[in-house]
């Protein structure tokens, strides 16, 4: 099941730093993230370079499905993004998408290693997977401030504390009661 959100007190600048330094499909798994922010999966699974490009090579507005003409804006963060990603993926050393060779227009826009594309299934099992290493490693990384919560929790009822911490909440307990 996908999650399709954000962990708790996370931005999304922070999951595209994760997802880009977490592997070697980083660039690929960023784009995709942001780009789900907006579109369809079945609409990304089945994206062609030709599909986010003007006829001046500039990252378009507005995304028209080619499965059922469905228009989708596309903010400026995710052209950034978009656009970062087709300088990874063409090998484009220059600072404009102008040296874009017309044969690679037709090209998946996401490749993957086993085929050309990915298929609407395989992309919701990927962002499944991607979903979870986010969770993951963000609660890790939360880790200590989550262990707090749950141990302020159990010394607050008198039935989880253990054995060690009961003289420590006793003499918590007495000095409060000596002090009023």
């Amino acid at each position: 099941m996908m999650m399709n959100k954000l962990p708790c007190n996370t931005s999304l600048s922070q999951v595209l730093q994760y997802l880009c330094s977490s592997s070697r499909w980083g660039r690929r798994n960023r784009a995709l993230f942001a780009l789900r922010q907006n579109l369809r999966i079945k609409d990304i699974a089945t994206m062609k370079v030709s599909d986010i490009l003007n006829p001046d090579m500039t990252i378009s507005r507005i995304y028209t499905s080619s499965l059922d003409w469905s228009r989708f804006e596309i903010s400026d963060d995710i052209r950034e993004e978009l656009s970062e990603y087709l300088f990874s993926l063409l090998n484009i050393s220059e600072l404009s998408l102008n040296s874009v060779d017309r044969t690679q227009l037709h090209e998946p826009l996401f490749p993957t290693a086993k085929s050309a594309h990915f298929t609407p299934n395989t992309l919701a099992q990927h962002f499944c997977h991607l979903d979870k290493r986010i969770h993951k490693y963000f609660l890790d990384t939360k880790k200590g401030s989550i262990l707090m919560n749950e141990r302020d929790i159990k010394l607050s009822s008198s039935h989880n504390v253990t054995p060690f911490v009961r003289p420590t909440l006793k003499k918590v307990l007495s000095t409060l009661l000596n002090v009023h």
